[in-house]
């Protein structure tokens, strides 16, 4: 009778059965039940009062008092399998281990839907239930303490009192107060309102009322179904704190505790329904319709949230209902959802501090729900970037700006957008949160800006002399940004992004008037995922002017170039640490070095590579050009174009020096030196930069001359070395030094030379090593203007110790043959250049008119010092001179002998008081028209001498000579000798006082001669 009475119940345990009162008081000590397979309940110390107006034998109706109840789950078998469980109970198992009834083992016939009339209507049903409870004697029950283990903690207290057909029912918690539940239930035929509100009553809990009707038959057949309205209206506060003081007292809380007083507003829900007759067929509930809508929604959103350094302040109102169509609830289907919601979005201490202010927010936007087969949102409002000013945390902008922070965010964005909601059944099955198809167009005309600021002296934006650069960006056409599912990939593209910067501080942070500005602009900019900024745009810049370490400053600079950057794979949020730079083009109208101008450079390179891992920086390119339009040092000029390959680029925040390494070329080469030599040549070679020490090599070719040299400089110190090298080199009358270099006032046309040198600098520093210069010398015909000097041999090598030139040791020189005008044959010499700079020209020895010239020493100071040397001609011919000044009234036979002591200083060469004397027997002298015929007229005595000279045999000459700087050489001689003119048995002593200017005199020879002829024959 109990097992029928308690519907299907099954009665594992009873005991302490008793009636009392007369049979009036049914008691038990213990009851415990099993409903279905896992939940048992134990029911303690219950007594009945009118039990018998439960089972039908009383109309007087009962009340039931339970000390305690206890439910809890039990536990599955140990050793069954879902196969042996559905066997043993006349269930088949199905493949998931589920059981379903068997057709072939079961004498109950399965259950047909209930129908209108209710006869048959099933247990567990609406239409049987709602009547039961209606008919059932029960004034009034009372449960002093309900656990359920593993749901909650603690204890229920639980009050129903029935008055007709309304039932009035209270739960309270032990030790929670405030958690309680009213409910009030009127049970009418075929309809029902249920009213519960949730936490102690008041105006503002939580209060829902459900009201149920049967909906008429359409057939007698008809299912039983019934028409089900809900509306809840609630303050979010009381809500939430409701929500907070139930999840307190549940045995596993999963709500997130928050503060009561920073949520408020009101929501409210209303929703229709057609249940079916057997409410556990959710499958059979159709037509939900349900509406929402949120006045004044305030909600906090603490850092952890919003993953800003400060809580945000949402305030959200639904301007029109939310409206919510639903097909199906099991499976979900929804058919529509309309509505429109404003929010607002602002740091919370702002909002606090500026309350009734007119101040835009940093978010201001209203959503539009709408459904045509898809769910989606349209968003349009506005971003007021003033207000993210103090809210960005510091750590994340230095990570995505390598070391930098913001100041001074400004700025306002105005947006349109439109997403794809997650189906509802997917977020209530937890399957996908994703929205999709996501549309944001930021309109043109929008401006951000910023100042930045560097955190460390090593800040590349320093190093450009950017001490604290504003950064502009305005939006000349409309960015789009899309994704197709967010969380995931969010990609941007715009025509046209305009990028300015202007310095404002100087470099001890105090502001300045800008010095130097950056314009650029972005076009065709596009990025894949704009959260690892895997991007790539075309970039034209100009910037006014640059002045970077070590004296290098730029005007008019102007960079065009497309760039590509990306952040390592796997990221979902990062600063780009992978940039492609492409079709890169620098031009600049002038670069300053120091002493160095580059006129008009420019930069070429098809593409530069960047990875950024950690705090190093690494670039690449393979090929790069440089023009140069000259570049200029002072009287110097280099023009041409460099080629760098290879070139790689190492760079840290850290206090680490770069690295660069390359490897150059030139294949032309222009070099002008001051206003006349000219000289093209070809280099090749490579350099590195490391640890501040550059270090290279080269290959030069000019023409037919190759150098290779070797350099290294330390950038911090200023020291250097460099060293040349100059291989054995021909020359010939077909390949001269002046057809490979232009302007040259010395020519080599003939015999090698060979050459190195070592040069270091600074050339005041005493740890330097000396330095030095070897030259070879071997059978070399030059000119110098028009000098000739043929046969030079020598080997000479010269070393300095920063301060002065001076030669290693004593080397001895030959020449050939030296033809100023007037040949020197067979000089030898030994030469040395002192510490003093007397360059000393020792052993001095050649042939001049068939004649020896011999000096012990010829010394000039390069300083221009005063310095004395003695000159000796010995046997110089007559008749050789008179032959090489190819005059026709003048011949002459006999050999002189003179001493000429030679004064060199910084002024030049100056002679005085030399002697000039004639070798015994003496010589013949003819002289024709030495005077003109006026004065041969006017002068007796003068005409004598004329007649003398025209024929004079001479015994002696003697006489002085004197130079002076002036040129013009003097002679005073004294010639004895007879004339058969004047009296062939009588002496005649003539003094002759001849002055000439030797420069003119040389020139005058000079130019009496062919140049090539006398060359080609000397060095025949």
């Amino acid at each position: 009778m109990a097992s029928w009475w308690l519907d299907g119940a099954e009665i594992q345990q009873l005991e302490g059965l008793k009636l009392a009162a007369g049979g009036r008081e049914l008691s038990l000590q213990g009851l415990t039940l099993i409903l279905g397979e896992r939940l048992q309940l134990e029911l303690r110390e219950v007594r009945v009062s009118g039990w018998m107006g439960l089972a039908g034998l009383s109309d007087k109706p009962a009340a039931i008092d339970i000390q305690k109840i206890t439910i809890s789950d039990l536990p599955a078998p140990i050793d069954s399998t879902p196969q042996t469980r559905a066997e043993g109970s006349g269930k088949t198992a199905t493949k998931n281990g589920a059981a379903s009834h068997s057709d072939a083992s079961s004498d109950t016939p399965a259950p047909s839907p209930q129908t209108a009339d209710n006869t048959d209507a099933e247990p567990g049903t609406l239409s049987k239930l709602l009547p039961q409870l209606r008919e059932l004697k029960l004034q009034a029950v009372r449960i002093h303490d309900l656990r359920w283990q593993d749901q909650f903690t603690g204890g229920l207290k639980i009050d129903i009192t029935r008055q007709d057909d309304i039932l009035n029912g209270v739960a309270t918690h032990h030790t929670c107060a405030e958690c309680q539940l009213h409910f009030k239930l009127h049970n009418l035929p075929d309809r029902l309102s249920l009213e519960s509100t949730l936490g102690a009553p008041s105006t503002s809990a939580p209060r829902a009322v459900l009201r149920l009707s049967k909906i008429p038959p359409v057939t007698a057949n008809s299912p039983i179904r019934w028409n089900a309205e809900l509306s809840l209206q609630t303050a979010t506060a009381p809500a939430i704190k409701v929500m907070e003081n139930w999840t307190r007292i549940t045995a596993k809380p999963t709500y997130t505790e928050a503060p009561a007083d920073i949520v408020s507003g009101k929501i409210s829900l209303s929703a229709t329904a057609e249940l079916p007759d057997k409410l556990q067929q959710l499958d059979q509930v159709a037509n939900v319709a349900a509406a929402l809508s949120a006045n004044n929604i305030h909600v906090l959103l603490p850092p952890s949230i919003s993953g800003l350094a400060q809580p945000l302040h949402l305030v959200a109102n639904s301007t029109h209902t939310i409206e919510l169509d639903l097909s199906s609830l099991h499976p979900l289907r929804v058919n529509s959802v309309i509505g429109n919601i404003s929010l607002i979005l602002d740091p919370a201490e702002d909002r606090t501090t500026n309350i009734g202010a007119d101040i835009e927010p940093l978010v201001q936007a209203d959503l539009t729900l709408s459904s045509d087969k898809i769910s989606t949102v349209s968003l349009q409002g506005a971003l007021n970037l003033e207000r993210m000013n103090g809210i960005i945390p510091a750590h994340r902008v230095e990570a995505l700006l390598g070391g930098h922070t913001l100041q001074n965010l400004n700025g306002n964005l105005h947006l349109t957008g439109k997403a794809d909601l997650p189906s509802p059944q997917n977020v209530l099955q937890q399957a996908n949160y994703s929205a999709g198809n996501i549309r944001v167009q930021l309109q043109s005309g929008g401006e951000i800006s910023a100042q930045i600021v560097p955190q460390t002296e090593q800040s590349p934006l320093k190093t450009l002399g950017w001490h604290m650069p504003r950064v502009s960006l305005k939006l000349n056409e409309a960015v789009s940004l899309r994704a197709t599912a967010w969380p995931g990939p969010l990609q941007l593209s715009t025509q046209a992004l305009s990028l300015s910067v202007e310095d404002q501080a100087d470099s001890a942070g105090a502001p300045r008037p800008p010095e130097q500005t950056l314009s650029a602009t972005l076009s065709n900019v596009s990025c894949d995922n704009l959260l690892t900024a895997n991007c790539q745009m075309n970039i034209d810049g100009s910037l006014s002017g640059v002045e970077l370490p070590g004296g290098l400053r730029g005007k008019d600079l102007k960079l065009a170039l497309r760039a590509k950057l990306g952040a390592e794979g796997g990221k979902t949020i990062a600063a780009p640490d992978r940039v492609t730079l492409r079709d890169i083009n620098l031009a600049a109208k002038e670069l300053v070095a120091n002493e160095i101008t580059f006129g008009q450079p420019e930069l070429f390179a098809q593409s530069v590579l960047c990875n950024w891992q950690s705090d190093r920086l690494k670039c690449g390119t393979p090929q790069a050009a440089i023009s140069l339009s000259p570049m200029t040092l002072p009287g110097n000029h280099l023009s041409g174009v460099i080629y760098l390959d290879y070139l790689t680029f190492h760079g840290t925040t850290k206090k680490e020096p770069i690295s660069i390494d390359a490897g150059f070329r030139s294949d032309s080469l222009a070099i002008a030196t001051g206003r006349t030599i000219e000289l093209e040549l070809s280099s090749s070679g490579r350099f590195h930069l490391q640890g501040g020490l550059l270090t290279g090599s080269s290959k030069v070719q000019i023409g037919d001359i190759a150098l290779n040299s070797e350099w290294r400089h330390d950038l911090e110190s200023a020291q250097g070395q460099l060293s040349v090298n100059l291989p054995e080199t021909r020359f010939s009358t077909g390949k001269t030094l002046s057809q490979i270099v232009k302007g040259l006032p010395i020519n080599i046309v003939d015999g090698s030379v060979t050459a190195n040198m070592r040069l270091n600098w600074p050339e005041d520093h005493k740890s330097q090593p000396v330095d030095r210069i070897h030259l070879r010398l071997n059978s070399v015909s030059a000119t110098y203007g028009d000098i000739v000097a043929v046969g030079i041999s020598s080997d000479l090598t010269l070393i300095s110790s920063g301060e002065q030139w001076i030669t290693e040791n004593t080397r001895p020189v030959t020449i050939q043959r030296v033809d100023a005008g007037v040949p020197i044959d067979n000089l030898h010499f030994e030469v040395s250049l002192a510490y003093n700079q007397d360059l000393r020209l020792s052993g001095f020895s050649g042939e001049l008119l068939k004649g020896a010239l011999t000096a012990d020493a010829l010394v000039w100071n390069l300083n221009g010092a005063e310095r004395h040397s003695e000159l000796a001609f010995t046997g110089i011919s007559l008749n050789t001179l008179a032959k090489e000044m190819e005059s026709e009234n003048f011949a002459a036979s006999g050999l002189l002998d003179a001493r000429l002591p030679i004064t060199t200083d910084r002024q030049g060469i100056t002679i005085e008081n030399g002697t000039l004397d004639a070798r015994a027997p003496g010589g013949r002298l003819r002289y024709y028209g030495a005077f003109s015929p006026s004065m041969l007229t006017s002068n007796p005595q003068l005409k004598l001498i004329a007649g003398a000279l025209e024929d004079y045999n001479y015994r002696e000459i003697h006489g002085t000579i004197n130079y002076p700087l002036s040129g013009d050489l003097k002679l005073n001689l004294k010639l004895t000798g007879r004339s058969e003119a004047v009296d062939a048995n009588r002496d005649l002593v003539i003094n002759l006082n001849l002055e000439n200017n030797v420069p003119s005199m040389l020139k005058s020879l000079q130019a009496s001669r062919n140049l090539t002829d006398v060359l080609e024959n000397a060095v025949q």
